[in-house]
This record gives structure tokens, C-alpha cells and sequence, in this order.
């Protein structure tokens, strides 16, 4: 049977301000709206927007099955940008688990140039803005850690997930507790994963590794999390809040269920 987290139910759910559609196969549209309809709803101190065909995806896995996540069912990517999205990276090195995504041109950052080891790739005569589409654009969704109301370049990630139809999830750290957060980030990771799958098993739908191996985004089988956020000098804590809840999924999604232990 098709399992789906008590965290969904935990929260109180309603519908959010705007609609959201993701692109779906042409010949399937019709039938999965005429059945289903289209779906958005919002959690309680998160913005939850996924189509239906990911909420009821194929997230078929024993309880107590244990995942190993170097065998690329998962990468991390995020712009490398002090605060959230290093404290992502850092979570991914640590569980060994691959990672990447665009940055600017010469590997800017607010604190000058982002240190080699975390393997970013330079966009070319590119900027800030560049990077968040692009990132936005090579991955199944976007996670977002913030806390209280997104601004700057958090708030652009947001807008481009909806200019482009990509899955997000918004997680406010103002109103809600990390455990919460690491319980819907995982929902919201499975939810994408069998979103991937159904990409990937689609009828005539053929993804070269040589047409994908100069990006940081995915190859077949893999789910790819762009996560994103505040810098350090927007919210100091962003880069430790980001690496437990990082770490926290990546536990969840090995079978290390612990729940008293969330950071590295």
C-alpha cells in the first residue's frame, strides 16, 4: 500500500492564495484532472505546493527499510551562498551524499569566494539571479528554510518556483520546531521522489547522460533538492538551522529514526 507520513496530517491543511499547476504529460492531463482535479494545499506554517501525481507516487518502502543514499537516489544542490544553502551542502558531505549546483561567475559570495569544497559550478558572465533560476530549474523542487517572511534573494527563489511550476516547500522556523520541519521536508522529499519516478517511467521519455553530464542536476533514478535561503548576514543561524534539518531528512530517509538527534 501506498504509505504517506503522519506529518501531512499533522498540520492543519488549506487551500493557498494561488493555484499551482505543475507541467504534466499531455495524454495524461486530461485523464488526472477529470479524476483528481488540481491540488494545492498549504500546511500550517508552510507553503506545500505539489501536484497530485507526486502526493500518490510511489513511495512503496517497508517500515525499517533503510536506504542507502550514496548509490545517487538523492543529490543536494544550492547555491553556495553563506547561511542556508552551505548548511545544506554541509549535510550532504557529511552522509555522503551528492551534491553541486550553480553559483556565480568566480564563485561569489558574500564573504568573497566560496571555498572549493563545496563543488558548485561556475555560471559564466553569470550573477545571483542566474544562478537561482538555474538551480530552481535542475531540480524537482525546491526546499526553503527561512524564517518569518522571505525577502531578497529567498523571496526570488520563491518566484521563480512559481514562474516555473516547480514544486517548493517553505518551511518558516519562526513558527514551527525542527522536528516538524525535518518530518515535512522529508513528506515533501518523497512526494518529489515519486514526482522523479514518474519522470523517469514515462512512456518514450529518454534522458542521455551525456546530455546531463555537464549539469548538477539529475540522472535517471535520482532526485534532485534545490534548497535554498537567507545568507549569513540576513539570519546567523540559518547555516546550523539548515545542517539539522538537512541532516535530519537524510536520517529519516536512511532508516536512523532518532528522533533525539537531528544535527551532526
Amino acid at each position: 500500500m501506498i504509505r504517506i507520513s503522519n506529518a501531512v496530517r499533522d498540520f492543519q491543511i488549506k487551500h493557498s492564495k494561488k493555484r499551482f499547476r505543475s507541467p504534466v504529460d499531455p495524454k495524461a492531463k486530461n485523464e488526472t484532472e477529470t479524476a483528481q482535479g488540481n491540488r494545492a494545499v498549504s500546511l500550517e506554517a508552510i507553503w506545500f505546493r505539489i501536484p497530485f501525481e507526486s502526493v500518490i507516487g510511489l513511495w512503496i518502502k517497508s517500515a525499517g527499510e533503510k536506504q542507502d543514499l550514496r548509490r545517487g537516489i538523492l543529490k543536494i544542490i544550492s547555491g553556495g551562498q553563506t547561511g542556508v544553502d552551505r548548511g545544506a551542502l554541509d549535510a550532504a558531505l557529511a552522509f555522503e551524499v551528492e551534491c553541486g549546483g550553480w553559483c556565480p561567475a568566480g564563485r561569489l559570495a558574500e564573504d568573497g569566494t566560496i571555498p572549493k569544497r563545496y563543488p558548485v559550478m561556475e555560471l559564466a558572465n553569470a550573477g545571483y539571479a542566474e544562478r537561482t533560476a538555474r538551480n530552481v530549474a535542475n531540480s524537482d523542487g525546491t526546499l526553503v528554510i527561512s524564517k518569518g517572511e522571505p525577502i531578497g534573494g529567498t523571496r526570488e527563489t520563491i518566484d521563480r518556483c512559481v514562474e516555473m511550476q516547480k514544486p517548493y516547500l517553505i518551511i518558516d522556523c519562526a513558527s514551527m520546531s525542527v522536528e516538524q520541519a525535518i518530518e515535512a521536508a522529508t513528506e515533501f522529499f518523497k512526494n518529489l521522489s515519486s514526482r522523479a519516478d514518474a519522470r523517469d517511467l514515462s512512456v518514450g521519455q529518454v534522458i542521455s547522460e551525456h546530455s546531463r553530464g555537464s549539469s548538477p542536476s539529475a540522472r535517471l533514478g535520482m532526485t534532485v533538492l534545490n534548497v535554498a535561503g537567507p545568507r549569513a548576514s540576513q539570519w546567523p543561524e540559518g547555516h546550523q538551522t539548515a545542517l539539522q534539518i538537512v541532516s535530519g531528512v537524510l536520517r529519516l530517509l536512511s532508516g536512523q529514526n532518532d528522533a533525539s538527534e537531528y544535527s551532526l
